[in-house]
């Protein structure tokens, strides 16, 4: 993880809930905590993270994004095909 740098994460749905639950913390406290037998060390982890997916379509049965993103795509000029 790189400081003051951007994390992109494509095909966000595709990712384990662990790995971005892994997130929560270096965002939240700024630092990311590594720890071995030989003792632990703390890093500077203040970065942007981005997020991306697809598009999908209004009543897709295995739709895995919030309900509420299919409205946005209609705000912002992006349409059902």
């Amino acid at each position: 993880m790189a400081h003051r740098g951007v994390l992109f994460l494509d095909e966000f749905p595709e990712f384990a809930r662990d790995a971005l639950e892994a997130l929560r913390e270096p965002l939240e406290d700024g630092h990311v905590l590594i720890t071995r037998r030989s003792g632990s060390l703390s890093f500077p982890a203040r970065f942007s993270l981005i997020a991306a997916m697809n598009p999908v379509r209004v009543g897709t049965p295995d739709i895995l994004a919030l309900p509420a993103l299919a409205p946005l795509g209609r705000r912002s000029g992006i349409e059902d095909t």
